[in-house]
């Protein structure tokens, strides 16, 4: 019995917004070739970003699966605190890739799009999801 509502599920690092404005453009490109598409958007960048760029209804799921860069300012890296927190991630790393597996598994996705974030690749292998 197949289903009759494809399920994408998309990931955005929410460091800077680039990112989630080109996976949310591809999103609503998705939405108008097919509305009745489920579209679970999973980034830290704000809704209200997404909003501006798809175009219905999708699900917003405010996780993060990688840090990016931590900046003080437009210009400066903070490289200590930056691998600090990826650090903190990959310590959760199994715990963030089961919970995501169940999440993904039990919303019945169909694929998976990523905008960089690392993690999603193992997400995708462990969900035995096309990534």
């Amino acid at each position: 019995m197949s289903k009759s509502q494809p399920i994408i599920y998309l990931a955005a690092t929410g460091h800077g917004f680039g990112h989630a404005v080109r996976l949310a453009s591809v999103a609503d490109v998705l939405k108008q070739l097919n509305p009745n598409i489920l579209l679970i958007v999973v980034t830290t960048a704000p809704r209200w970003l997404l909003e501006s760029y798809i175009q219905g209804d999708f699900i917003y799921r405010p996780l993060a699966f990688d840090v990016g860069v931590i900046q003080a300012d437009s210009l400066n890296m903070d490289k200590k605190a930056t691998l600090q927190k990826m650090q903190d991630i990959f310590k959760k790393k199994q715990s963030l890739i089961a919970s995501e597996v169940n999440f993904i598994r039990t919303n019945r996705v169909d694929l998976i799009l990523a905008d960089i974030p690392p993690l999603m690749a193992s997400i995708a292998k462990a969900a035995g999801i096309p990534c």
